[in-house]
């Protein structure tokens, strides 16, 4: 069975967790102390880039999902109150396309 968002997010606490307890502990090495710092900096920007990674996939179908919908609308003669929505949520999609993107540029990821 594939690995949930929860799951995944389960496991990135727990590593964080764990590697607070090193940092917590007043018998831990310096040496210790700065490979935990390290590990939780890279466990973290591991876990910023799966959630952009997911924003942008989730982004890409919101997407295509407003592409489908306005090919869909476009034939009806009579333009009923949804056509406004299409519009509406186009510009929410495009928009998210844009932070996504910005963030990705942020962060350092490509995108």
């Amino acid at each position: 069975m594939a690995a949930t968002s929860r799951d995944i997010e389960e496991a990135y606490d727990r590593g964080v967790r764990e590697l607070q307890k090193i940092l917590g502990d007043s018998r831990a090495t310096d040496a210790q102390i700065e490979a935990a710092e390290e590990a939780k900096r890279e466990l973290l920007a591991l876990r910023r880039n799966w959630a952009l990674d997911k924003l942008a996939e989730q982004t890409r179908a919101l997407s295509a999902l407003t592409s489908q919908l306005a090919k869909v609308i476009a034939p009806v003669e009579v333009r009923p109150p949804s056509e406004s929505v299409i519009r509406d949520i186009t510009a929410v999609v495009s928009h998210a396309e844009e932070l996504s993107q910005g963030l990705r540029r942020k962060s350092g990821g490509a995108g």
